[in-house]
């Protein structure tokens, strides 16, 4: 028998007695992960780490003992113990025994290894630790010849995924894990916010998912699900497969459950489909693809419910009931559904959009929109758009061709599609700052006339619009002058009158600025920019022609400037009029940065208007000047932006708005809104909150009144608890909802947003529930809060 000296390294066996610790630590590199030591912290205590960085709750770091320089098959191997002693081919380390090769380590109160039999068995307490996985357990045993390895009574951390746990027994073998009676969460120490309890787990350490027989799902120490087979993720890397279910409960669709699969097609596209249940309303299935290559993204997207309880083409369950139908008629579930695609694509000088949406019904947004897309989840919306898009932008040229087509969500008629419009434009220099342009737009309309009493008028347009324009930029000032001729002629079926109208109308303007700055104190600098401008457009007899795309601009302080007050070219405004107006900007004269934003000014028409959008002429008009400003800044601790325009005439305030929004360091978000239109009866305030009680717990609402109407449109209030590995949110949501059918008092879409006679107050509670590293249920809470608290955005 042979002794080494106390903690003597071992870097090479005796003569004569081969230890082949490299060929131990070889089998040891897939295997790493810890347990409990007698009489010390549980593994999972001893391994967390509170540092800076590692989230509001800690987590646990990488560990390696070294960094390995070299494969696993060449790297040294120390051994370090008490004593060592040899008897034939078994060769034991006593005390402290500690193995290490490159990163990973072996730690036992003693050792045997059995050179013959091509085994290792610890005695004691054994540690197994690597930069991804720590192991500790009693009765460990190693075999090299399969790579496999076994321990009892075993504590475990995975760091890749965070998760730790027990379990009875832990075999090895490769790169696979079996956990015999085991349980795993992702909570940390001392905290068990979630767990599942599984006969066993079975994790390999090169795939995405684990997989649990026998498993059961506990949330505060009360099981909440159990299912015979589980699958979850233990990393964050891509791979097919089931994923956690979805949950959530509402008063008109019931418990809500969906089961998604997804499906890792290819590096750069995948797929998710979701077999969903709703209890009070049928069983469906959604769906969403998406395509990301060089210079483009795509997605679809496509849900389907089939026979709908609750709706039956036409009418809400609801409302049908109302109309006294029970008893009378039968109530027919209908099939209800979505499909959208969104595409962007740039190649070089070449741009392709496509924003294609379709729903079986006009009430869909307004049951379903928060599976629409964030831009869709407006249950107000009257139409349902569509567009695609191909644009070539070089040097002076700038070609587009595009489509465009309206799904209408209410009973009025379908407004006309655009099928095509081919725009090319040229800019070019002619002499030092004199530019030219040349302008022309063909359009092709048409329009389904299932719902009118005759054919609807259709046809193309045509519109060329030569121009110049010399622009003088100095740092004092700028003057630019302007003018255009602008030529339009259309093409007209079913048309009453001329079928083949035209018009021609000139342009011009003069538009001149100064800037002046001052410097203040403590670095900061303000500007005053004056600016006047002259604005002369021709008349043109319009009143017969089609109005397929036209439609009145919002006056404010943009208008000012233009020449039009008209979007689109069926009308094209005769105008004559000076503006004035002056901005002041405060900025930060170090960093450039600005901080405020000031503009106000106001229109004087030398005379009165005369082409109109229907006939009647409206304020843009008759009134003979008007006054308009905004602003944008930082005021205090507000963020704030503000719009006004005032009629003079009728000496109102015809449009008004404000939004002010604040942000603490703490998180506390506090947003108010006013918007007044008088034109459409618009008068509105909308106030957010979102608070942080205390660095778990934070309150929020939402307070959302109609003023012309006297009532709440919308407001919600709740709070969210917040833990290490459970996050919770209830919210309490007041919507008014008006009956959806023309049959019900002034209803004319699919949501009376702004009340009525007929509305009435829906509520509803919703629950949503997250399991840090597992799944979560409830997915519309967020959504409303980045709605209606301007500002929010959930933290990781």
């Amino acid at each position: 028998m042979h002794q080494v000296q106390k903690r003597r390294p071992v870097n090479a066996p005796a003569t004569g007695h081969p230890m082949r610790p490299r060929m131990l630590l070889a089998f040891l590199l897939p295997c790493m992960l810890p347990a409990a030591l007698a009489g010390e912290p549980d593994l999972a205590t001893a391994l967390w780490s509170a540092e800076p960085g590692r989230g509001v709750c800690g987590g646990y770091p990488a560990r390696s003992v070294a960094s390995p320089e070299a494969p696993p098959g060449e790297q040294a191997t120390v051994a370090t113990a008490a004593t060592l002693s040899r008897l034939g081919l078994s060769t034991t380390l006593r005390g402290n025994v500690v193995v290490r090769q490159g990163g990973r380590e072996l730690r036992a109160p003693a050792l045997t290894l059995d050179e013959e039999a091509q085994t290792a068995r610890a005695e004691g307490i054994a540690e197994l630790r690597d930069a991804a996985l720590h192991l500790r357990g009693k009765n460990l045993e190693l075999a090299m010849q399969n790579d496999s390895a076994s321990l009892d009574q075993a504590e475990f951390v995975l760091l890749q995924s965070q998760m730790r746990g027990t379990a009875d027994r832990v075999e090895k073998q490769g790169a696979g894990l079996r956990l015999t009676n085991t349980s795993l969460t992702g909570c940390p120490p001392g905290h068990d916010g979630w767990m599942i309890r599984a006969d066993r787990i079975e994790i390999d350490q090169d795939e995405t998912f684990a997989t649990a027989r026998d498993a059961q799902v506990r949330v505060g120490g009360l099981p909440v699900f159990r299912a015979p087979y589980l699958r979850f993720p233990v990393t964050e890397r891509r791979v097919s497969g089931f994923l956690f279910p979805e949950l959530s409960h509402g008063g008109v669709s019931g418990i809500e459950l969906g089961l998604p699969y997804y499906l890792n097609l290819a590096p750069n596209y995948d797929a998710t489909v979701v077999p969903r249940l709703m209890t009070r309303r049928g069983t469906g299935v959604d769906g969403e693809f998406r395509h990301k290559a060089l210079g483009s993204d795509t997605e679809l997207r496509t849900a389907w419910l089939g026979k709908d309880e609750q709706y039956n083409g036409v009418l809400s369950r609801r409302d049908w009931l109302r109309a006294g139908n029970e008893g009378v008629t039968s109530f027919d579930p209908a099939d209800r559904w979505l499909t959208r695609l969104d595409h962007q694509g740039q190649f070089g000088a070449f741009r392709t959009l496509v924003n294609y949406a379709k729903a079986s019904d006009r009430d869909y947004l307004a049951d379903f929109g928060y599976g629409a897309g964030p831009d869709l989840e407006f249950a107000s919306q009257v139409t349902l758009p569509s567009r695609a898009e191909a644009r070539y932008r070089r040097g002076g040229w700038d070609a587009r061709v595009w489509a465009q087509s309206f799904q209408p969500l209410t009973e009025r008629p379908a407004p006309w599609r655009r099928v095509p419009e081919a725009n090319l434009v040229y800019r070019g220099q002619l002499a030092g700052p004199l530019e030219w342009s040349l302008a022309s737009v063909w359009s092709w309309f048409d329009r389904d006339d299932a719902a009118l009493a005759e054919p609807s008028l259709v046809g193309r347009r045509m519109h060329v619009e030569p121009g110049a324009r010399l622009r003088l930029a100095r740092p004092f000032g700028f003057l630019n002058l302007g003018a255009a001729y602008r030529y339009t002629e259309w093409h007209l079926d079913h048309a009453r009158g001329d079928a083949t109208p035209h018009r021609a109308l000139a342009r011009a303007s003069i538009d001149g600025g100064l800037f002046f700055e001052r410097a203040l104190a403590e670095g900061w600098l303000q500007t005053l920019e004056p600016r006047v401008a002259y604005f002369r457009q021709q008349h043109a007899e319009q009143g017969d022609l089609p109005r397929f795309d036209t439609a009145t601009l919002t006056f404010g302080y943009d208008q000012l400037f233009r020449a039009d007050r008209f979007a689109g070219l069926d009308r094209i405004g005769d105008t004559h009029h000076i503006s004035a107006a002056v901005v002041s900007r405060m900025l930060q004269a170090e960093r450039g940065t600005e901080r405020l934003v000031a503009r106000v000014g106001a229109i004087a028409w030398l005379d009165d208007r005369r082409v109109t959008l229907r006939g009647k002429p409206g304020p843009n008009e008759t009134r003979p000047a008007a006054f308009a400003g905004d602003m944008t800044g930082h005021i205090g601790p507000f963020r704030i932006t503000g719009t006004a325009a005032w009629d003079t005439d009728g000496r109102r305030l015809d449009e008004a708005g404000l939004i002010a929004m604040n942000r603490s360091e703490s998180g506390r978000i506090v947003s108010f809104g006013y918007r007044r239109r008088a034109a459409i009866d618009v008068d509105q305030t909308d106030i957010g909150i979102y608070a942080p009680v205390t660095h778990r717990l934070s309150i929020f609402g939402r307070w959302n009144h109609d003023w012309q109407n006297g009532q709440m449109v919308e407001g919600f209030a709740g709070f969210g608890w917040r833990g290490c590995c459970v996050e919770v949110k209830l919210l309490w949501r007041r919507l008014i909802d008006a009956p959806r059918h023309p049959s019900f008092g002034n209803a004319t879409g699919p949501l009376q947003a702004t009340g009525g006679p007929d509305a009435t107050p829906e509520d509803r509670v919703m629950l949503q529930v997250s399991l840090s590293g597992l799944a979560g249920f409830g997915r519309r809470i967020e959504s409303h809060l980045e709605r209606g608290v301007r500002g929010y955005r959930r933290t990781p």
